[in-house]
């Protein structure tokens, strides 16, 4: 599923997950990932998935 995102917003929550998790340094263990998710996502939601208009 997609979701339209302003691209100031889309540039942020891609930066915060390179902060995250850099390149160059393969994939994360599935815990890593969701704390990942969970962080960014927390930082950054997506205005749709919550049931607000973006």
């Amino acid at each position: 599923m997609t979701y339209p995102l302003q691209s100031a917003y889309h540039q942020a929550i891609t930066q915060e997950f390179r902060r995250q998790w850099g390149y160059g340094q393969g994939q994360p263990r599935p815990e890593r990932l969701q704390q990942i998710l969970i962080e960014v996502y927390s930082r950054y939601p997506i205005p749709q998935l919550i049931g607000m208009s973006p």
